[in-house]
């Protein structure tokens, strides 16, 4: 659901960042809604907010690669079950080409 740029700016950055924080570990529907806002709108934020959104996701994998051999990982994973992985990647690849 792509917004009109004046509608993204008149939305604080800390709201991107909250959103994005609070999908984590959430079921799925709010991960590929929040995923799909994210790509469809990423030319439109601000590079503070995309460096903040970047470190976000990064940091995810990173404990995701920590625990993802662990018998509990969609307890421990902040990515989620397998299907929202898939969509943290697509977010992924707005950055990692």
């Amino acid at each position: 659901m792509k917004k009109n740029l004046s509608e993204i700016k008149s939305m604080p950055e800390w709201m991107v960042a909250n959103a994005i924080r609070y999908a984590f570990k959430k079921p799925t529907l709010i991960v590929s809604n929040t995923c799909h806002w994210i790509i469809d709108n990423w030319l439109l934020l601000d590079e503070m907010t995309k460096k903040q959104i970047k470190n976000d996701v990064n940091d995810a994998f990173s404990d995701y690669s920590r625990c993802k051999n662990l018998p509990n990982l969609q307890h421990c994973s902040p990515l989620g079950k397998p299907c929202d992985i898939k969509e943290w990647k697509n977010v992924r690849k707005l950055w990692r080409k």
